[in-house]
């Protein structure tokens, strides 16, 4: 389709013009709303490192790690709702394959970069460890790069992990099989990444 051909394109280009006129907007943001420190989220940035690196060379990358079946499914699930309400429906087999296929690219991509510019920009979080206890991944991530953890930051984030989410009720469910994934394959596919990170 034309939006595979645009990603694949999109892929081959060099990101850096994009990385500067994004630190120009975040610079618009501060000067109304100063901070000294922004946390952002944003799983794209994994296929773009070198990029984010080139114009934040002071950046701090906390990678998120998670086995890569339950990733991919869950991803898949989530572009799936944009796919039924743009298209009317979709190949979930497909649908599998492409996204394991570009994953896999950005994993490849981001580890390339790291072997280049070395690990002291990076902390890893074990997907696993940061749901069972976020404040203590929090606590690890300031430490790694130290960073200060105040009070009325652990506060903050204790009133947030006690608050009632309003979607509770609306838990993410997925199964793998519907993409046609199979974990065994899917691990062989990503299996330097899987040993690099322990993620068995």
């Amino acid at each position: 389709s034309g939006l595979r051909r645009y990603g694949d394109w999109l892929l081959e280009q060099d990101m850096t013009w994009c990385y500067r006129e994004y630190r120009q907007r975040l610079q618009m943001l501060l000067h109304r709303d100063p901070a000294d420190q922004l946390v952002l989220k944003c799983p794209e940035h994994l296929w773009f490192l070198d990029a984010l690196l080139e114009v934040f060379p002071d950046a701090c990358i906390v990678w998120t790690h998670r086995e890569p079946t339950s990733c991919i499914a869950s991803y898949c699930s989530m572009v799936s709702l944009n796919l039924r309400t743009v298209f009317g429906g979709y190949d979930g087999p497909e649908l599998g394959a492409h996204i394991t296929k570009r994953f896999h690219q950005g994993v490849t991509r981001a580890m390339a970069v790291r072997e280049r510019v070395g690990d002291q920009r990076f902390f890893d979080a074990d997907f696993r460890e940061l749901v069972s206890d976020p404040m203590g991944m929090v606590e690890r991530i300031n430490a790694h790069f130290g960073f200060n953890s105040s009070a009325a930051g652990r506060a903050a984030m204790t009133t947030y992990l006690e608050t009632e989410r309003k979607d509770a009720l609306g838990k993410h469910r997925y199964d793998p099989a519907r993409y046609g994934l199979d974990s065994a394959e899917v691990s062989n596919i990503f299996a330097d990444y899987i040993a690099r990170f322990g993620l068995r």
